[in-house]
């Protein structure tokens, strides 16, 4: 396709300009919106699909975080709303999608590839070339999900002290979804521990050869899986997930 990246990035400025970026979590996502597009680029390019529109879909991926942490003030779609919908909805029920590209041929990718950046698992239905670009979008993001969840203070992200995450523990079906190298449905999230044995499990999935060598160098989930916690049965659980991410 062809893009004007520069009118692009205006339109996700103006877009941004409705929301506070003195909120932490709101600069913090705009960063990972342009960091995943990045990252877009660099797996499209493996992949050799069109960068162009890998880095339109990162950054279009996470529109629906902004609504949802004004609102809301959390990431955790469950307890809240679903993220990736709204994001879908906001471009498409009324048009929004053509203040950053009036290219109708690329909209189904587009939709599909935001409604579902965040899914436990892809629908059946998807065109070939929804399901790379879906699947190009879920690698990038999870690539800087690592970065995120490595760089910021528990408190920042799982809204909870250090101390609490450090002593919660990892619930028994949590750990069975993680021995089967899966992801770990929301529903099944009920300490923090939880959610960060969570973020872990997203190693599992990574679909391209690039992203899995990319999070290896950058050492992101190395360093997020490497805090240590007081309560004893979560760091062991801590080490044998780490053993399973070949960490």
């Amino acid at each position: 396709m062809e893009l004007d990246r520069k009118r692009v990035s205006k339109a996700f400025r103006e877009f941004l300009a409705s929301y506070d970026m003195n909120d932490p979590d709101i600069k913090r996502k705009a960063v990972h919106t342009v960091k995943t597009a990045e990252n877009c680029v660099t797996i499209a390019g493996s992949a050799g699909k069109d960068a162009d529109l890998a880095w339109l879909i990162g950054i279009l991926h996470d529109l629906g975080r902004f609504p949802q942490v004004a609102e809301f003030h959390t990431f955790w779609d469950a307890s809240s709303i679903d993220h990736a919908a709204l994001g879908a909805d906001i471009l498409f029920k009324g048009g929004y999608v053509r203040n950053f590209t009036g290219d109708e041929t690329v909209y189904p990718v587009i939709e599909k590839a935001v409604r579902y950046h965040s899914a436990y698992q892809l629908p059946d239905g998807l065109t070939e070339e929804e399901r790379i670009y879906c699947d190009i979008i879920r690698d990038a993001d999870k690539l800087d999900i690592f970065r995120v969840f490595a760089e910021a203070a528990p408190e920042e992200i799982f809204k909870t002290s250090r101390e609490q995450l450090l002593a919660s523990s990892i619930s028994d079906p949590v750990m069975e979804q993680i021995r089967k190298r899966r992801t770990v449905k929301h529903a099944l999230k009920k300490t923090p521990a939880d959610r960060f044995a969570g973020i872990a499990a997203l190693g599992f999935e990574l679909k391209f050869p690039v992203t899995r060598s990319l999070a290896k160098g950058r050492g992101d989930l190395d360093r997020y899986t490497s805090m240590r916690f007081s309560n004893e049965d979560t760091d062991k659980k801590r080490i044998e997930i780490r053993a399973l991410l070949g960490l």
